[in-house]
């Protein structure tokens, strides 16, 4: 099925029911004219990425994803983490007073 036979039968990424799903799913309260602005633009959104995937020569080639698995792993020890650090007190980071703070106005 086409995506405008999709829109045409309400199912389409632009239908009211699509809509107040993504609505609700970005915890967005919004009022009737701000439904149909959201409508309008998220078309465009939609029109903008999917001639992202178009290139002068044909169809965007898809790249592997390349980060690393999430694996929990043992972090640092505080004093490896310290261990390169200009100044340390009491097992953290010191950082040199900055003038022009909140309290100097």
């Amino acid at each position: 099925m086409s995506a405008a036979e999709r829109q045409l039968r309400g199912d389409g990424p632009q239908s009211p029911r699509r809509m107040e799903e993504t609505a609700r799913r970005a915890n967005l309260r919004l009022n009737a004219h701000e439904r149909e602005v959201f409508r309008a633009e998220f078309g465009n959104v939609l029109h903008f990425l999917a001639s992202l995937q178009e290139t002068e020569d044909g169809p965007a080639r898809v790249l592997p994803p390349c980060l690393r698995a999430d694996e929990a792993r043992p972090s640092l020890s505080q004093e490896e983490a310290l261990r390169c650090a200009p100044a340390a007190v009491d097992g953290f980071f010191a950082l040199p007073e900055q003038e022009g703070g909140e309290e100097d106005g």
